[in-house]
């Protein structure tokens, strides 16, 4: 175990992965949606406590009372605060970058998309030098042509590649079973036999 990233407590619900979607992770969230909660320092601190220095990490939405005392937090804890699955405004994201978010989670993925009266976090990422952004290149979550305009306008010294692949990465096509749930596994992506698609089958490694 290298370090722990914490990406299921203090964001929206709204932007919460759907619950079709959820399948990796059906073990985590038998309980949903009461795994999620408004952000906590109580929470925070049992969190803490339970991972001790493993916690590296933390995606969180900075548009929550009380998100930005957990922001400060978690830079004077030397943890990574990260933002993500956030339905937040372009001034509520700026607050949280001035507060010490320096990471993004899974850009453009569970956060607004970018609009000319209504920019959204998408230009405060932009525009914010300071901050790397985990980009998933698989074909999948990406237009080419928008991984190029990424490396352009962020800089690859910025981009963070990540992967959302699961057991059948590097695997042919077929079925396979996760946490006792069926799932076909299809042309680098990996979907429910009743559901929608939900993860990509690409390995950073290939």
């Amino acid at each position: 175990l290298f370090f722990l990233h914490f990406s299921f407590f203090f964001f929206i619900m709204i932007r919460r992965p759907p619950r079709s979607t959820l399948f990796p992770y059906t073990t985590l969230f038998r309980s949903l949606p009461e795994c999620i909660c408004a952000p906590s320092l109580r929470v925070f601190n049992e969190i803490q406590s339970i991972t001790g220095a493993n916690l590296k990490m933390m995606t969180i939405a900075p548009e929550f009372k009380g998100s930005l005392d957990i922001i400060r937090d978690l830079v004077d804890s030397e943890i990574i605060a990260s933002f993500g699955h956030s339905n937040a405004s372009y001034n509520e994201t700026l607050k949280g970058i001035d507060a010490g978010i320096s990471h993004v989670t899974h850009l453009f993925n569970a956060m607004p998309s970018f609009h000319h009266r209504a920019p959204g976090p998408l230009l405060a990422i932009f525009e914010t030098k300071k901050l790397s952004v985990q980009i998933i290149p698989d074909g999948v979550h990406f237009h080419p042509g928008v991984l190029k305009f990424l490396f352009e306008i962020i800089g690859e010294e910025r981009c963070i590649v990540i992967t959302d692949g699961m057991q059948a990465t590097g695997l042919p096509d077929g079925i396979y079973f996760y946490d006792g749930l069926e799932y076909e596994s299809k042309d680098r992506s990996e979907e429910r036999r009743v559901g929608k698609e939900c993860r990509s089958r690409w390995s950073p490694y290939h």
